[in-house]
């Protein structure tokens, strides 16, 4: 009798075959290691996001331990579980963006690597299923059968890798490292005014020198900003693309011409970003926000380096409106911004911002159309492009701020609401004027972005 109950209990054991614990094992701990070179970068700009990453890394690591050693019906269930909520929190994050840390609210655009993660993790969900219905599959395969089922995990491996390796894995832990070449910028204009806030910040402010202030802009929501080497094709065609945008800036080389043309102030001068004229057709752009010819010859915001009409145009920006950050110029280097919690008024005259950009958001969404205002919550994507003559950025062609472009005692200050007065509500210069900085703020910052 004992040793028919053994018998029953022996055969009622999960049993997993060792090509269903080698697959699985593989892909989830090819996800694992993704998630955890991604940890560096992510932490870098939201420490939320990092711990998040190193979280779901560990966990997929552990599960594919535990499943070469001890496989089990209540481990499979784990990893379809884990694995469902990882791809779920990768869908939002693309969608309407994560509740949580320093990006919240606002979607990311997907790349290879999070598409190859993405990938794994359902291929794991599935093959899990499959084995919990039917642990046995693969237990009698032999000689051929097995040397084409070593091809699968082999893939798997390599495919893990070249994700690893990839521009759009790089670029993010280059990121991560490029603090001291992120410089976040500050237009101080229509929507820079109000509820910006960035991704990372420069490293200017922890130095013993001083900048004037360059390093306390600030220029809505956007990731660091850094230049990544291109291949010669796409280096090739983005070349192309900025001869486009100096085609368009000289077609407005003064703000007279500019007015002339029927553009309008979009709020007022501000350091690093001069003040915005907007009205220009745009052009066309694709579905998936990549700049075409027209778009790029026909820039619907002009920036320029004061406020008289024989100002000088100082750069361009560009704007799509896409769910995700949008392509833009091909190659990775062009970084899009936006700005949220916008209350703006439009007149005859242009458009100025109103309230305050320290104004709680939620009491500002109240007090905006008291005063005249629109309330935005969100914004399209913006891109500041360096290309007008005289304006070459040292901190490269889409930088967010511009240090040539600086206020009339050449500093970089930056209004508070406490310090603005009732006729002067958006100004963001102490000096309250358009100026250039001294020659020697200018090699100090153009030392420090160039270190």
């Amino acid at each position: 009798m004992a040793h028919g109950t053994r018998q029953r209990r022996r055969g009622d054991a999960f049993e997993l075959s060792t090509v269903g614990r080698v697959l699985l094992a593989v892909l989830s701990g090819t996800a694992g290691a993704i998630h955890l070179a991604m940890v560096p970068a992510h932490w870098a700009s939201s420490p939320a996001e990092g711990f998040g990453f190193s979280i779901v890394g560990w966990v997929q690591i552990a599960i594919a331990v535990l499943m070469l050693a001890m496989p089990s019906r209540p481990l499979l269930r784990a990893v379809m579980l884990v694995n469902v909520g990882a791809v779920g929190a990768w869908a939002v994050s693309r969608t309407s963006g994560l509740p949580l840390g320093e990006h919240a609210g606002h979607p990311h655009a997907a790349q290879f690597v999070d598409l190859v993660c993405v990938g794994l993790e359902l291929t794991l969900v599935c093959l899990a299923a499959l084995w919990l219905s039917r642990p046995s599959l693969g237990r009698d395969w032999h000689g051929a059968r097995l040397v084409v089922f070593a091809i699968v995990p082999t893939a798997v491996l390599a495919l893990g890798t070249a994700a690893l390796a990839s521009p759009s894995a790089r670029n993010h832990v280059d990121d991560s490292h490029a603090a001291h070449a992120a410089i976040v910028a500050a237009d101080g204009t229509t929507s820079a005014a109000a509820g910006a806030h960035v991704h990372s910040a420069t490293d200017l402010s922890v130095t013993a020198v001083n900048d004037r202030g360059f390093s306390l802009l600030s220029n809505g929501h956007h990731h660091a900003i850094t230049w990544h080497d291109l291949d010669a094709v796409t280096q090739a065609e983005l070349d192309r693309q900025l001869d486009l945008t100096r085609q368009a800036a000289a077609r407005f080389p003064t703000l007279a011409d500019a007015a002339a043309a029927g553009y309008r102030p979009a709020g007022p001068y501000g350091p690093g970003a001069g003040i915005h004229y907007i009205g220009g057709s745009g052009g066309t752009v694709t579905a998936d926000g990549s700049l075409t010819d027209s778009a790029l010859l026909n820039p619907g915001t002009l920036l320029y380096d004061g406020t008289g009409p024989d100002a000088k145009l100082a750069g361009l920006m560009y704007s799509v409106n896409t769910a995700v950050e949008p392509v833009g110029f091909v190659g990775t280097n062009d970084v899009w911004h936006d700005h949220t919690g916008l209350c703006i008024v439009i007149s005859d005259k242009g458009i100025t911002t109103a309230l305050s950009d320290e104004q709680n958001p939620t009491v500002k969404e109240q007090q905006c159309p008291l005063v005249g205002g629109r309330f935005i919550k969100q914004t399209g994507w913006m891109m500041h492009v360096w290309t007008a003559p005289g304006y070459d950025n040292p901190g490269g062609v889409f930088a967010e701020e511009n240090p040539l472009i600086a206020c009339s005692d050449g500093t970089y200050f930056t209004a508070s609401a406490a310090e603005r007065t009732a006729q002067h509500p958006d100004n963001s210069c102490k000096s309250g004027a358009a100026g250039r900085p001294s020659a020697k703020t200018l090699a100090t910052i153009t030392k420090l972005v160039a270190q």
